[in-house]
């Protein structure tokens, strides 16, 4: 049995410790959002991505609208390319460590298969690094992108 590629994704990135150290508000399948004031469990919330109110370096991993089908691939053969987006405060320190946490998600995936829902396998190669950037949901947050593209190949 396969799993879905974000979930993929995020093993991956947990499973190299190098990258897990420079993340301690963890590695998330979804959008960051901290509990609404005064609220100790907001549905959707990602709690231990912050610490006193204030945003932790942590990855979530977006899923992109750019997915399609591969006209000259296989039956059901898409790609994708998720965006697995860091944050962290606007501090020199913060921005070094959400940096080099970059690089060592870029390590972890590039090059990678994962098995898909389908027992299909992923191919993952990097497709771009950008940042930093001022968050623009999370005040006074900056965040960096990683982009990688996944490419299906059919089953084995």
């Amino acid at each position: 049995m396969g799993t879905d590629i974000l979930t993929g994704i995020k093993n991956l990135i947990e499973a190299r410790p190098e990258a897990m150290a420079l993340l301690p508000g963890l590695v998330w399948t979804r959008s960051i959002k901290p509990n609404a004031p005064g609220e100790t469990n907001t549905p959707g919330a990602t709690p231990e991505a912050f610490l006193n109110g204030r945003i932790q370096v942590c990855a979530s991993i977006q899923p992109s609208a750019g997915s399609q089908a591969q006209l000259a691939g296989p039956k059901n053969a898409y790609w994708i390319t998720p965006e697995i987006v860091v944050r962290c405060m606007p501090h020199a320190s913060e921005k070094l460590k959400a940096e080099y946490a970059c690089i060592e998600i870029m390590k972890a995936l590039d090059d990678q298969v994962i098995t898909g829902l389908s027992g299909e396998g992923l191919c993952l190669s990097l497709a771009g690094h950008i940042g930093p950037f001022d968050d623009p949901i999370i005040e006074p947050a900056v965040l960096y992108m990683v982009r990688v593209q996944v490419d299906s190949i059919w089953k084995t």
